[in-house]
C-alpha cells in the first residue's frame, strides 16, 4: 500500500505540467493540511475532473501523523453562481489516508470561488465519509495557473 501511495503521488506531480488549472491549498481536514489540487476538463462542459495531494499533520499535530499523506480525486460540477457572482462549485470523489492506518471512502465538498473580491482565492468545506465515522474538512485555496471556467448553471 505504501509503495503505491508514493507512486500515484510521483505521478501526481508530473501531471501537474498538463493540468488545466493548479491550485495549492491549506487548511483542516486531520489535523492542519497543506497540499496541492489540479483540474482537468472532461469532454462534457459541465464538469472537470479534480484530483490531489496534501500533507497532514495528524490529529496530535506531529509533523507526520498517523496519515501523513491525503490523496483525493473525483468532479466537479457548478452548481450556480451566488449574489456576488462568484461560483460555487459541488465536489463529488473519493480520498484516501496513508500511513500507519490507511483509509478510503467517498467525499462531498462545496467549493465557493472568487472569495474576498479575488478571483483565484476559492474556500471549501466537506466532509470525508470513512468506514467506521466521517471527518470534515474546510481549506482556503489559491489558483496559480488557469481561469474559472465560465461554463455554469445559469
Amino acid at each position: 500500500m505504501k509503495k503505491a501511495i508514493i507512486l500515484l503521488a510521483f505521478l501526481l506531480i508530473g501531471q501537474a505540467s498538463m493540468a488545466y488549472h493548479v491550485a495549492f491549498l491549506g487548511g483542516v481536514r486531520e489535523g492542519f493540511a497543506v497540499g496541492t489540487c489540479l483540474e482537468n476538463p472532461l469532454p462534457v462542459e459541465w464538469a472537470e475532473f479534480r484530483y490531489g495531494l496534501e500533507g497532514s499533520t495528524g490529529p496530535d499535530l506531529s509533523l507526520l501523523g498517523d496519515n501523513p499523506l491525503v490523496l483525493f480525486g473525483g468532479f466537479e460540477l457548478p452548481i450556480m453562481r451566488t449574489a456576488t457572482g462568484s461560483p460555487l462549485y459541488l465536489n463529488l470523489g473519493a480520498v484516501a489516508y496513508s500511513g500507519t492506518n490507511p483509509l478510503f471512502g467517498p467525499a462531498a465538498s462545496l467549493r465557493l470561488e472568487g472569495i474576498l473580491n479575488r478571483k483565484d482565492l476559492f474556500l471549501e468545506a466537506g466532509m470525508d465519509f470513512m468506514p467506521d465515522f466521517t471527518r470534515v474538512q474546510v481549506q482556503l485555496g489559491y489558483k496559480m495557473l488557469g481561469n474559472i471556467p465560465e461554463v455554469l448553471l445559469e
